[in-house]
């Protein structure tokens, strides 16, 4: 399976230390545009991978997250 923005979940989210409900469709949109260029340079199979991907995308947005809410 190949992993791409479209399999983004809240949960995914949660997991990079955002507590549910403070995840906001803006923060999810957000998350989910960086996973897509990011995603177009490499191929991802493994959910492990992907949740690695979108932790460290969540790291870098949430400081505009915060200044966003």
């Amino acid at each position: 399976m190949r992993y791409s923005s479209k399999f983004l979940k809240k949960d995914h989210i949660e997991l990079a230390g955002v507590d549910q409900p403070h995840i906001s469709d803006w923060l999810i949109q957000e998350v989910r545009t960086e996973i897509k260029a990011k995603l177009k340079k490499t191929s991802v199979t493994s959910e492990d991978k992907f949740q690695e991907i979108v932790t460290a995308t969540v790291a870098e947005i949430m400081p505009l997250w915060v200044y966003n809410d």
